[in-house]
C-alpha cells in the first residue's frame, strides 16, 4: 500500500504498520513474522522450538544466522496483537480511499488461517478472533462513527485457487466461469464471481463462515485440516459523500467532483508450504501438494521483483511467460 498523504491520519497508530502521515519514498510492503507455540503432539514426539526471537525484530533459527523483518511476533503474541500492528492502520486508510492487502504467507500448520481467522469468524472467542473478524468488526464501527456524513456500500466476494483454476466460495455450483482479463493499465480483475452486499459485521461473518466451509481442507500427516487452496477474501468499501450527493432541499449537487471514494481490502490466506515426505501426501492430494508448492515458488518471485521495482523503478525488469500467467492470478495489485 502506497500513499502520499493520508486523510484522517490523527486516528493512525503510530505503532502499528504506515503509522506515519506520509509514506512517500517509503516502501509500501511490511513482512511481519509470528512464531507460533509447539504443539502438543510435538512434544510428544520430542520436538522442539528451533526458532527464537531476538532483539530488533530478527529471528534466529537453531544456532545459524539471523533474519530481520519489520516485525516479529513471540510465541505468547495475541491476536489483537497481530491485529493492531499490521492491519489496523490499513483498514483506517481504506476509508480514505486506499486498496490493501494482508497476506499470510508460510508452510504448512504454521497457523496461517488461524491468524487470519478465516474459518471461525462466529465461533471463535473474542480472544481468538484473528485479523478478519477484527478488521470486520472494527470497519462497521467506523461506519457507524462516520455514517452522519457518508453514506457507505459494502460488498464481499470470496474465491479459491484450487489446482490452479479459481472457485467461488459463496456460489460454489455456479455454473458461469470465473474468468481473469486484463483492463486498462494492464490491472487484472476477476469477472464472474458472486459479490453480496452487507449490511452488519453478523452478515459479513456469515458470507465469511458459508465461503470456508467449501474451501477444500484435506487431512495429512502434518495438518488435520490442510487447506488445499489459496482463499482471497475481497471487502469492497463504497463511500458516497452526503454533503456531495444532495444539496439542502434534496437537489442533486453538481460541482463538487467528490461523491463517492471506493477502496477494496484484500485478505489472502495461501496454501501452506509442504514437504511431500512429511505430509505423506499420495495421490490426488500429492498433486495438489505440487501446485500449492509451484504457485507459492512463482509468488515469491513475483514478490521479490515487485520488491526490486519499487527501489530500482528505472531498472528493467524480465518476467518468463509463466511466471506473468500466474502474477495475475496471484497478484492483483
Amino acid at each position: 500500500m502506497t500513499t502520499d498523504e493520508r486523510e484522517g491520519s490523527e486516528d493512525l497508530d503510530p505503532s502499528g504498520f504506515f503509522g506515519k502521515t506520509t509514506t512517500k519514498g517509503n516502501c509500501s510492503v511490511k513482512v511481519a513474522v509470528r512464531i507460533r507455540p509447539i504443539l502438543p503432539k510435538e512434544i510428544a514426539a520430542g520436538g522442539s522450538i528451533c526458532v527464537q526471537a531476538n532483539a530488533d525484530n530478527a529471528v534466529s533459527v537453531g544456532a545459524g544466522k539471523g533474519f530481520s523483518f519489520d516485525k516479529v511476533f513471540g510465541t505468547d503474541s495475541t491476536q489483537e496483537e497481530v491485529f493492531s500492528v499490521c492491519a489496523k492502520n490499513l483498514l483506517l486508510s481504506s476509508f480514505a480511499g486506499y486498496n490493501s492487502t494482508v497476506l499470510a504467507y508460510g508452510q504448512t500448520c504454521s497457523g496461517k488461517t488461524f491468524t487470519m481467522g478465516t474459518d471461525a469468524a462466529l465461533t471463535a472467542s473474542k480472544e481468538q478472533q484473528g485479523i478478519i473478524p477484527r478488521v470486520v468488526q472494527m470497519m462497521f464501527d467506523e461506519i457507524e462513527r462516520r455514517k452522519a456524513s457518508k453514506e457507505f456500500i459494502i460488498k464481499v466476494s470470496f474465491i479459491e485457487i484450487y489446482n490452479e483454476e479459481i472457485r467461488d466460495l459463496l456460489d460454489p455450483q455456479a455454473h458461469t466461469k470465473i474468468t481473469l482479463r486484463e483492463f486498462t493499465r494492464g490491472i487484472p480483475s476477476l469477472c464472474g464471481q458472486q459479490e453480496e452486499k452487507v449490511a452488519n459485521y453478523e452478515a459479513l461473518f456469515r458470507l465469511l463462515e458459508r465461503g470456508a466451509v467449501h474451501r477444500r481442507t484435506r487431512c495429512t500427516l502434518m495438518n488435520e485440516h490442510s487447506s488445499r487452496s489459496h482463499a482471497v477474501l475481497v471487502i469492497n468499501i463504497e463511500q458516497h459523500l452526503i454533503e456531495d450527493l444532495y444539496q439542502t432541499g434534496g437537489e442533486k449537487s453538481e460541482g463538487t467532483g467528490q461523491e463517492f471514494i471506493t477502496a477494496k481490502f484484500h485478505f489472502v490466506d495461501l496454501a501452506g508450504s509442504e514437504r511431500i515426505k512429511k505430509t505423506g501426501a499420495e495421490g490426488e492430494a500429492l498433486q495438489e501438494g505440487i501446485n500449492i508448492n509451484k504457485a507459492l515458488f512463482v509468488l515469491g518471485k513475483v514478490i521479490n521483483l515487485s520488491l526490486i521495482h519499487i527501489s530500482e523503478p528505472t531498472r528493467p525488469l524480465y518476467i518468463s511467460y509463466a511466471v506473468f500467467c500466474l502474477k495475475k492470478k496471484k497478484k492483483k495489485k
